[in-house]
């Protein structure tokens, strides 16, 4: 009795455990469906893991309630069985995890590489239409690039001047309706075959053009020698961008010919201005000379008479009086007549020198001016600096400028200052007079313009100088006379 008790009871546990694992076997088969995705396998398979567990709990019934016999090796292997199989179960599911993870991911990297595709597909299409829109951009500047040669050309074409464009070849590419009038149509020649030439010339000026990209001008003589071209040369850029040279020519004949006699013109004022000056100085040194020694002598023969009369008694009235007042009107004009003729031709300055005369100039400035006349500087060795007959020029300005201050200044002073240097030697003769408009002076069509600046510039310039002369009303005169050494 006792036995079949134990065996009762071992094989209840028994058929129950086997319930229990049948059920967990049947659970874990479920979970199988999210992870496989097989929903009707493994749907089956828990069935027939409720049903075996359906029909263990039948056996455990009957044996409970029933009295039905224990059969607890029958109990034992269907245990066993069950839990093999949720064993089973239970080994499938990591793998089958495994096997879902890649699929996971190849579906999310799937996901993922169409949403890629999807953006660089519009990216792709933005590009396009951004590359659309610049290429007709493109099309638009190039076509307006295109319009604006076609003017410049047109424009060039009726220009009255040489045109010509020139590649890095040599080769024109295009040539005006001037040029091809001068030299025929180029028809893609180089430019030295086109002017006659066999070689390239040795300082071609398009090649430093086409390297610097700086613009050049320069003068060229046409192979017969007949005309004179001014020729200006600028970088330029076909359409394509290639590098060019564009040059243009002005036909400048007539403006070298021009120029050229106005060369020689001034050059013929200038040698008539230096002998009318050399005969002014002639006329000057006769006229002094009949000065002093006719007009002079007289007076002096009138004078020696006048004294013989007033030695003489002459009756009830004497003539002594009258003889005075004539002997002292005399003086004063044979002092004048003296001073004209110095001043006429300074015996002086071709006696003693340029020193000496100088010194007598300013002495009689002083003598016969209210003016405080101060000198500084070295005056020494003037006869030595210059030669004799440039002197006589030197004087003149002196002479000029000083009678010029005495009468037209209203001067309270004047500085004259003398200043070597290595090579040269600088006057400066400055004064607080009224001064004057030197623009206005120089004018031609100014009333009462004389040709004494003219003159003192023409006489530093004879001497190799230069004469400036600043000055404003009210604020005095300044001139500047800056002469080379010549000795």
């Amino acid at each position: 009795m006792g036995s079949m008790v134990q065996q009762m009871i071992a094989s209840a546990l028994l058929q129950g455990l086997a319930v229990v694992l049948q059920l967990a076997a049947a659970f874990l088969a479920l979970r199988l469906i999210r992870i496989t995705g097989c929903k009707f396998a493994w749907l089956l398979i828990s069935g027939a893991f409720c049903f075996m567990a359906v029909r263990r709990f039948y056996g455990l019934w009957l044996l409970m309630w029933e009295g039905a016999k224990p059969e607890v090796p029958d109990a034992a292997a269907a245990a066993a069985i069950s839990l093999l199989l949720l064993v089973s179960v239970a080994s499938i599911k990591p793998l089958l995890q495994g096997t879902k993870s890649p699929k996971n991911n190849l579906r999310q990297s799937g996901k993922a590489l169409k949403e890629e595709e999807a953006s660089r597909r519009g990216e792709v299409q933005t590009a396009k239409e951004q590359l659309e829109v610049d290429v007709q951009e493109r099309r638009r500047a190039e076509t307006a690039l295109a319009a604006e040669h076609q003017r410049l050309y047109a424009l060039l074409e009726a220009l009255p001047a040489l045109v010509y464009v020139k590649a890095p070849d040599y080769t024109i590419r295009f040539a005006n309706r001037q040029f091809r009038e001068n030299y025929g149509d180029p028809k893609g020649r180089r430019c030295y075959e086109v002017f006659g030439r066999t070689e390239v010339c040795q300082q071609c000026s398009s090649l430093q053009v086409l390297k610097t990209g700086v613009p050049k001008k320069e003068e060229w003589v046409k192979f017969e020698g007949d005309r004179v071209y001014e020729l200006i040369h600028y970088p330029f850029s076909d359409l394509d961008g290639s590098p060019l040279v564009l040059t243009l020519g002005i036909d400048i004949t007539e403006r070298k010919h021009m120029e050229e006699a106005l060369r020689l013109s001034e050059s013929n004022l200038r040698h008539l201005t230096s002998q009318l000056l050399a005969i002014q100085e002639t006329e000057r040194e006769r006229i002094a000379r009949e000065l002093h020694d006719e007009l002079g002598q007289s007076l002096l023969v009138l004078k020696m008479q006048i004294s013989a009369l007033q030695r003489q008694p002459q009756g009830e009235k004497p003539l002594a009086p009258d003889c005075s007042e004539m002997l002292q009107t005399l003086d004063e004009i044979i002092g004048n007549v003296r001073r004209l003729s110095r001043d006429l031709s300074p015996y002086i300055l071709a006696d003693l020198g340029l020193e000496a005369a100088l010194q007598r100039l300013f002495q009689e400035f002083s003598k016969y001016h209210p003016i405080n006349l101060e000198l500084s500087g070295d005056f020494a060795g003037l006869n030595r600096a210059f030669p004799v007959q440039e002197q006589i020029h030197i004087y003149r300005i002196f002479q000029e400028c000083l009678t010029n201050i005495g009468k037209h200044s209203d001067a309270t002073h004047l500085r004259v200052i003398a200043t070597r240097r290595e090579a040269e030697i600088s006057f400066l003769l400055e004064d607080n007079g009224r001064g004057f408009d030197v623009e206005e002076l120089q004018d031609a069509s100014a009333p009462g313009r004389g040709i004494g600046l003219a003159t003192l510039r023409e006489r530093a310039r004879l001497l190799g100088g230069r004469l400036s002369i600043s000055s404003s009303p009210g604020q005095g005169t300044r001139v500047s006379v800056v002469l080379p050494l010549k000795a």
